[in-house]
This record gives C-alpha cells, structure tokens and sequence, in this order.
C-alpha cells in the first residue's frame, strides 16, 4: 500500500476576509451608532459632566477640557479633509496626464477612500489597476497608473499627514 500525504493548505485571501468582515462591519456600526447618539444627545453630555463635578472650579475646568477636545479633534478633521483634497487634486491630475479615462472620478475616489486607513489606499490602487487594464493596450500603463496612485498615497500618509498633525 502507498503512503499518504497530507497536504496543508494555507488560508486564502478570501477566506481571510470572510472572517475579519463581520468583525470590521460591525465595529463601524458600533462606531456609527455611538457616533449618532453622541450627536443626537446634544448638550446632555455637558450637564451630566456639570453635575458629576463636586465644585465650582470643578465644573469649569472640566468644561474647559471638553470644549479644548472637541476644539483639537475638529481642527483634526478638518486637517485630514484638505490633506485628503489635495490627495485627490494630486491623484486626479496625475491620472489626467497619464491619460485614464475619467480623472475627476479618480480624484473624488482617492479623497473619499483616503478617510479609511490602509484598506481605502489599497482598494484605490486595486481600482486603479483594474480599470488601467480595461482602458490601456498594455498591463505596463495599467500598473504605471496603479503605481502613481500608490506613490501619491505613500507620500501623503507618511510624509504629510504626518507633519501636518
């Protein structure tokens, strides 16, 4: 009798996203649903904090401290929302000289897909690259075009947003 073999095979790329999508799903529900009711509570969170807080200096200084954060956190996105714009300006318009077919498109996409970390950068490139093939004669100007989206991307999530924030 011949001998068997087992043979391991690694997890793919797929089966990988089928086990973290659910996870990343609902940590932005999570997120959006706080995110609502924070909004939605209005100046409930500052009459609550008032009252928790035992004196007067208290109640000022943790007033203060709120109104300082939530200063910080919208200069924040307002920072990483021009960084983004020039992001897309930068992407449309290399992709306008590269010659991909609808630039302004690009730009819009590589500015909203910028506001999620890591994965909006790559599914930009993959875009890019997927729509280069189907556009250009050759897979060369495709990942040529795929490239320039990563490069531009690069220098912006770790030269300028960096130095910027």
């Amino acid at each position: 009798m011949g001998e068997l073999q087992v043979v391991v095979r690694e997890q793919g790329i797929f089966s990988l996203w089928a086990e973290t999508t659910p996870y990343v799903a609902g940590q932005v529900g999570l997120a959006i649903v706080l995110a609502t009711f924070l909004i939605a509570s209005g100046d409930m969170f500052y009459e609550k904090l008032v009252a928790v807080s035992p004196t007067f200096k208290d109640k000022r200084r943790a007033i203060r401290i709120v109104y300082d954060i939530e200063r910080k956190i919208s200069r924040y996105f307002l920072t990483i929302t021009v960084i983004n714009a020039g992001l897309g300006a930068a992407v449309g318009l290399a992709l306008w000289a590269l010659g991909m077919p609808n630039p302004v498109l690009f730009g819009v996409l590589a500015f909203a897909l910028n506001f999620i970390p890591f994965i909006g950068a790559l599914a930009g490139v993959a875009l890019t690259f997927a729509i280069g093939i189907v556009s250009f004669d050759t897979v060369g100007a495709a990942g040529l075009a795929a490239a320039t989206y990563f490069v531009l991307t690069s220098i912006e999530g770790q030269l300028v947003t960096p130095y910027a924030v």
